[in-house]
């Protein structure tokens, strides 16, 4: 992951992969100059530091309102302090930065008995969070609300797991969610058109779930809270905000509407990365 990301932001940003574990750290250190002279770049953007992201500040000593993204990957799950890792991130990201995150959730409050069973936790399901946990936690933090991007079901084919579970159902999503620090919220309902391409995303880009920018497209008309997450994010530039009247609004068919869902995740996987 981070060295995906090292590729994407280039010589003029810089990455930091975090893990608890030293093994793990020791495998991603052997690969900075090959990763580094692969990108073309005459120095590495990466490091990697031991921590637990529970600890972020603490541990790693990463500064606050410093970070552009924060990336981790099926990793909330297995801390027992999820609250304190959204508290975390939120602290070391600059204001608008977002939390881009892929976990596993289920579809009802994990019993005590099942968050118990280390076999379990270790096979990423009984840490799983529900979504209006993170929604409620998010909120309370000062992040914006979370994002759905993808989603796909989890299938237990282990008998014995299965067993244990018994009918909970868990899902494999990834959310983005913004750090909000804003004082402006008199953000209105716009027409929003994908202006000024990204890299990698020349032709479209995909906010949420149900949301798509394509370019060169009309625009598409949002809600005054999309509107007002777009706005502060690094996304904004990008984006042509245009005013329109409710008379207007009403005669389009694709005006979207908040998504609290959730969206694709990755299989599980140890580390984490900011």
């Amino acid at each position: 992951d981070v060295y995906i990301l090292s590729s994407l932001v280039g010589e003029q940003g810089y990455v930091i992969g975090v893990d608890m574990t030293k093994e793990q750290l020791e495998t991603a250190n052997r690969f900075i100059d090959y990763h580094t002279q692969v990108f073309g770049m005459t120095t590495p953007n990466v490091e990697f530091r031991q921590g637990r992201i529970e600890q972020l500040i603490d541990d790693t000593k990463l500064k606050t309102d410093t970070f552009d993204v924060v990336v981790s990957n099926c990793v909330v799950n297995l801390s027992p302090d999820k609250k304190k890792v959204l508290q975390q991130v939120y602290e070391i990201l600059k204001p608008g930065g977002e939390f881009y995150f892929s976990d596993v959730y289920a579809d009802r409050p994990i019993p005590d008995v099942l968050r118990q069973d280390k076999i379990l936790w270790g096979e990423c399901l009984s840490g799983a969070m529900c979504e209006n946990d993170l929604i409620t936690d998010a909120l309370n933090m000062g992040f914006t609300r979370p994002l759905l991007v993808a989603q796909q079901p989890i299938c237990i084919n282990n008998t014995e797991l299965q067993k244990l579970i018994g009918d909970i159902k868990f899902t494999s999503r990834t959310y983005r969610l913004f750090k909000d620090k804003s004082i402006e919220n008199s953000t209105s309902d716009a027409l929003v058109t994908y202006e000024t391409p990204m890299v990698h995303y020349e032709d479209a880009f995909q906010l949420t779930e149900s949301i798509t920018f394509k370019f060169g497209d009309q625009g598409q008309y949002l809600n005054a809270e999309l509107v007002r997450m777009l706005r502060i994010s690094r996304y904004n530039e990008h984006f042509r905000f245009d005013s329109v009247t409710d008379e207007k609004k009403a005669t389009q068919s694709n005006h979207s509407s908040i998504q609290a869902d959730a969206s694709s995740s990755s299989c599980c996987c140890r580390s984490e990365t900011c």
